[in-house]
């Protein structure tokens, strides 16, 4: 889940608002309770993708020259 995903569970759950939501998602950032964690499927398509268009463009410009 992403950052707005948890405050608008917490939100729904609690039924507080959105400052409150905010704010005890920051708590329980700091002590632990959340946890970040990267997305690696996502990562590595924005990876494979800047490659493929690097590629592309490199082989228009050798046809080009």
């Amino acid at each position: 889940m992403n950052k707005d995903k948890i405050i608008k569970d917490i939100r729904d759950k609690l039924n507080c608002s959105e400052e409150a939501a905010r704010k005890i998602f920051r708590e329980g950032l700091r002590d632990g309770m959340i946890k970040v964690r990267l997305d690696w499927e996502v990562i590595v398509t924005y990876v494979i993708s800047i490659a493929v268009i690097f590629s592309i463009i490199l082989a228009i410009y050798r046809l080009a020259t």
